[in-house]
């Protein structure tokens, strides 16, 4: 919140540093700074906590509760600035501050975006229902400024509301039975009553450095920051917006629905693998997803109800297939084609974009010697890096490599950090060991609509003049069609995905998508959409025989059918490029 001077210098030299996964004091982008909390620190206060995060410190205090009238309580903040934090808050400025954290924290406190429940619960401040009740005052002095200071302030006033005690209230009569009742007020703290702030989110302040995300900024960090969204986050890990900023017009909300997205992803998997005869089976995936994710898929699931192609392959189901296990089934199917295609089949395999994909771990059918390489930004490898030492998976070099729980079924697997739209991401990959002169299997899945059309295509280019002959590429993609009609406005939905999201995707393959990829030396072999995919699952020949037994819209030429195009392709008989 504090603004400091920084000279272009100093932003590329932090935004590097958050590339490399080093930070100035040593800390990785997802590490916070040490948090010290101090409650009961003024002795006049009804409850109070000091919190210091890193350099920055937070005073907050509940003064004596007054009554008021409504049949629910009242919680009013007041925040100050000190001028010894900065001159800069003296005057108008320390005022406009205050007010933008007031606001802040009133959103936060006053309900909990993510559960739909009171943050605090006005109605345990009723006294008598409509006639009294306890109005709670929440002073918040900023004492230092070090960056973060929202996310301090927010820890500061939950940790004062919880140490907080209401007096114990009784009503007297009146001499006169019509007269109003009085109150008597105890006072002692062995009967007072605390106030119940289980379901008070804190707010977390996500950051975009270059193209990393990041938190806990300090001062010079938050003035490199490309953006910074805050959210609350409540006991079970569930998030919602609360505000957000933007320097350089980047919308870091699209990266935590996307993030949401993956988690989605991860608990619709984890259903998968109740069923039956499971189209995909991944042990990591309840993990992966969380409990909140898990439940809010299990909610949406549709029971199976079809017939379709009786005596055919995966009838046997509970739940109807889900968009993403159509998804993960195809591309698992079109990898396997493409690491048995003959002599000269890719013996490494390149997943850009690779986010926490478990292919590595769950598909035990790969062929012998397959290097598997992974390439993403810094904040994703480290967050899968430590998802995969929780999980107990194996890392590193494959089969016979040391007894982990979940042991690798390729020969080597190595996540490197890089930015694809970038120049460099070659020839890091080289260094961990990839070999442009042997046949390469790239798959490409769920990337390509975040990139800049000049970016895809790059990156499409890249990857064919780095492929021998015998390579390979598995993808997907929406389609032009619905990234025009975004941009336009006449596509509103394209469910499951949200808005926000989807407002975040540039680069669609365009139509005749044949043609567009041979430009770019790639021949197309394989192009399909999730209705041709539900279709060959169930040995389906018509829209009716699919009727109940997906959850998605699976009509041959629909929307969802148009929007988007699963390809697999060849390189061209051409001399790679150096």
């Amino acid at each position: 919140m504090a603004s400091v001077l920084v000279s272009a210098g100093e932003v590329e030299y932090v935004r590097r540093g958050f590339e490399a996964g080093v930070r100035g004091d040593g800390r990785g982008p997802l590490d916070f700074r040490q948090i010290e909390i101090e409650t009961g620190v003024i002795g006049q206060a009804t409850g109070s906590a000091r919190v210091r995060l890193g350099t920055t410190d937070v005073l907050a205090e509940v003064g004596p509760p007054a009554e008021g009238a409504p049949n629910q309580g009242r919680i009013s903040f007041a925040t100050e600035f000190s001028p010894i934090a900065s001159p800069s808050f003296q005057g108008r400025g320390g005022e406009e501050l205050a007010s933008d954290l007031t606001a802040m924290l009133q959103r936060t406190f006053f309900r909990s975006p993510v559960s739909g429940r009171a943050g605090l619960d006005l109605t345990t401040l009723s006294i008598v229902s409509g006639k009294s009740c306890w109005v709670v005052y929440v002073d918040v002095l900023v004492l230092a400024v070090g960056g973060a200071v929202v996310d301090t302030a927010s820890i500061a006033v939950k940790a004062a509301l919880t140490a907080t005690l209401l007096p114990k209230i009784e009503m007297v009569a009146g001499e006169d039975p019509e007269d109003e009742p009085d109150y008597e007020i105890d006072d002692d703290p062995s009967v007072s009553v605390p106030l119940d702030t289980r379901y008070v989110p804190l707010t977390l302040t996500v950051s975009q450095v270059g193209v990393t995300p990041a938190l806990d900024l300090d001062l010079l960090e938050e003035a490199s920051a490309a953006a910074a969204l805050s959210v609350g986050v409540d006991a079970e890990g569930r998030v919602d917006m609360l505000d957000i900023a933007e320097q350089r017009g980047i919308a870091l909300h699209a990266a935590i629905d996307a993030h949401l997205t993956r988690q989605r992803a991860n608990a619709w998997r984890a259903l998968e693998a109740e069923e039956p005869e499971p189209l995909v089976y991944d042990e990591f995936a309840v993990a992966l997803a969380g409990p909140s994710a898990l439940a809010s898929a299990r909610a949406c699931a549709q029971p199976f109800t079809g017939t379709a192609g009786p005596g055919k392959p995966h009838r046997a189901r509970k739940l109807c297939l889900s968009n993403v296990t159509a998804r993960v089934w195809w591309f698992d199917e079109q990898i396997r084609a493409a690491l048995s295609s003959g002599t000269n089949a890719p013996r490494q395999v390149v997943v850009l974009g690779s986010g926490m994909d478990t292919r590595p771990w769950r598909c035990s059918d790969f062929p012998p010697g397959l290097l598997w390489f992974e390439v993403d930004l810094p904040a994703m490898v480290s967050a899968k890096d430590l998802a995969l030492d929780a999980l107990g998976a194996q890392k590193g070099t494959g089969p016979g490599e040391g007894a982990r729980k979940h042991p690798l079924h390729v020969a080597s697997w190595r996540a490197l950090t890089a930015d694809l739209s970038g120049p460099d991401w070659v020839q890091a990959l080289a260094a961990c060991g990839f070999d442009p002169g042997q046949p390469t299997l790239w798959i490409v899945e769920g990337l390509f609509m975040y990139l800049e059309p000049r970016d895809g295509t790059g990156l499409l280019h890249t990857m064919q003049g780095h492929s021998a002959p015998g390579s390979r590429l598995v993808t997907h993609n929406v389609t032009q069609e619905l990234v025009d009609g975004v941009q336009d406005g006449s596509i509103t939905e394209y469910p499951p995905y949200s808005q926000d999201l989807v407002r975040t995707w540039h680069y669609g393959f365009p139509a005749p998508l044949e043609p567009a990829l041979a430009e770019l030396g790639w021949r197309v072999t394989t192009k399909a959409s999730r209705a041709l995919i539900a279709r060959s699952i169930f040995g389906a020949g018509s829209d009716e025989e699919l009727e109940g037994c997906v959850e998605f819209d699976a009509r041959l030429g629909c929307a969802m059918d148009r929007y988007s195009v699963f390809v697999a392709a060849t390189v061209a008989d051409v001399k790679p490029r150096t």
